[in-house]
């Protein structure tokens, strides 16, 4: 699930994968991932705004 938000993410932000902008966002939704956040939806929002 995160791997597909993330990639999701990077799609819509032009980002690349391999670039450190792709990492912190990826550590980004790992926390909120591990802080009980599992709604995708949720997660979507919240590194938008975030």
């Amino acid at each position: 699930m995160l791997q597909g938000i993330l990639i999701e993410e990077l799609d819509a932000r032009h980002i690349d994968n391999d670039s450190e902008e792709a990492n912190d966002l990826a550590r980004r939704l790992i926390v909120l991932f591990q802080s009980g956040v599992r709604r995708a939806d949720v997660l979507h929002e919240m590194i938008r705004v975030g």
